[in-house]
C-alpha cells in the first residue's frame, strides 16, 4: 500500500503541474491578445506565433515536487515583447519615412502645350538669294515668316517692302508698305528705281517721294468673286497702286484722265515690259482706280497688258467710250 506521505507528494505535484499548466494558458492568451494587436496595427507582421503545445511548447512540464519554472515563462515573454516592439517601431519608422517622402507618381502631369506662336516658327527663314540681291542701297525689305493659310494661301520667301533707294540716296517710300514674295518685291523695287522715279523726275519736273499702294498680300478670290479662283494677291504675287507723291507735294494719280498723259504712257510700258500681268482702266470695272501688277507664271510665257491711258476728250470731240475688255483674266 501507498504510504499517505507518498499521497501526499502526488497531490503535491499535479496540484504544481496544474498551475504551471494554468499560468502557461494565461501567458499564452496574453501573448496571442498582443500578437492580434500587433496585427491590426501592422497588417506587415503575417504569422503570429505557434498557438498549438505540440508545434513549439514554451516551457517543459516539471516533475513532481518541483518549482514552477516562472521565471523562464517570463523570460520567453518578454524576449517575444521585446521583439514585436523593435518590429513594430521599425515598420512604424518605414511608415513614417513613407509618410515625409511619398513616392512620386506613375503619371506625371504633361508639359503644358507650347504656345501656338512658337509651334507655328514665327522667326523669319535665313535670307534667300533673292533678299540677299535687295541690299539696303536699294531697298528697304524686312524678311518674314513663310504664309501657311488659310486655305490655299501659300506663300515663300515674302518680305515686307518699305521703301525703294534711288541711285541719289533718296528713299521713295511705299504707303502702306507691300508684302510680297521676294521675286515680286525685287521687280516692284527696279521698276521704281529704273523707270517710275527718272519718269517723274524728267516728265513731271519733280522727283517721286511715296508710291500710294493699294493692296498687296491678301487670302481672296479673285475681284473678290466667291467661289472664283485665287487671286495672286493670296499669293503675295501681286500689287495694286494708286498713284505717286512728288517732292514738291503735287499728287498724281495714275488713272485720272486729267495727269500726265505722257507720263501715264511711259509708267504703262515699263509696267508692262516688267511685269506678267497689267491691269488698269479699260479692262474691267474692278480696276478702274488702280494698277494691278503681278508675276503670275503662263504657259508660254503669255503676258496680259490691259490698261487704256485715257485722257479728257477735247472740246468738241467725239472720242468713243472706254471700250471693255472681253477675255478673262488673272487679277
Amino acid at each position: 500500500m501507498i504510504s499517505r506521505r507518498g499521497i501526499l507528494t502526488v497531490i503535491s505535484g499535479l496540484a504544481t503541474i496544474t498551475a504551471i499548466a494554468a499560468d502557461i494558458r494565461e501567458t499564452r492568451a496574453g501573448i496571442d491578445s498582443q500578437f492580434t494587436d500587433l496585427r491590426r496595427s501592422n497588417p506587415n507582421l503575417v504569422a503570429p506565433p505557434p498557438s498549438d503545445p505540440r508545434s513549439r511548447p514554451l516551457v517543459r512540464a516539471a516533475a513532481p515536487g518541483a518549482r514552477a519554472p516562472r521565471s523562464r515563462v517570463r523570460a520567453q515573454e518578454q524576449s517575444i515583447q521585446g521583439k514585436a516592439n523593435s518590429r513594430t517601431g521599425s515598420d512604424k519608422a518605414q511608415k513614417t519615412r513613407t509618410h515625409v517622402t511619398p513616392a512620386p507618381s506613375a503619371e506625371a502631369p504633361a508639359p503644358p502645350p507650347a504656345p501656338a506662336a512658337e509651334a507655328a516658327g514665327a522667326t523669319p527663314p535665313p535670307p534667300s538669294a533673292c533678299q540677299a540681291r535687295l541690299t539696303p542701297d536699294i531697298a528697304l525689305a524686312h524678311g518674314l515668316p513663310s504664309i501657311t493659310g488659310p486655305g490655299s494661301c501659300n506663300a515663300e520667301d515674302v518680305v515686307r517692302l518699305e521703301a525703294v533707294v534711288l541711285e541719289d540716296g533718296e528713299h521713295v517710300a511705299l504707303a502702306p508698305a507691300a508684302t510680297l514674295r521676294c521675286p515680286m518685291a525685287e521687280a516692284v523695287a527696279r521698276w521704281i528705281r529704273e523707270n517710275v522715279a527718272p519718269a517723274a523726275a524728267t516728265t513731271l519736273g519733280s522727283p517721286a517721294r511715296t508710291i500710294a499702294t493699294a493692296g498687296s498680300y491678301e487670302c481672296r478670290e479673285r475681284d473678290r468673286v466667291p467661289g472664283a479662283k485665287l487671286s495672286e494677291h493670296s499669293r503675295a504675287n501681286a500689287l495694286d497702286l494708286r498713284g505717286l507723291i512728288l517732292a514738291d507735294g503735287t499728287k498724281v494719280d495714275l488713272t485720272d484722265k486729267a495727269a500726265s498723259k505722257e507720263f501715264r504712257e511711259v509708267i504703262r510700258q515699263s509696267a508692262c515690259n516688267t511685269f506678267r500681268t497689267v491691269l488698269g482702266p479699260g479692262s474691267d470695272d474692278w480696276h478702274a482706280n488702280n494698277i494691278h501688277l503681278d508675276l503670275i507664271e503662263r504657259k508660254g510665257n503669255y503676258r496680259i497688258c490691259q490698261w487704256d491711258v485715257l485722257a479728257l476728250p477735247e472740246v468738241g470731240s467725239t472720242q468713243s467710250p472706254e471700250r471693255p475688255h472681253g477675255p478673262e483674266i488673272a487679277k
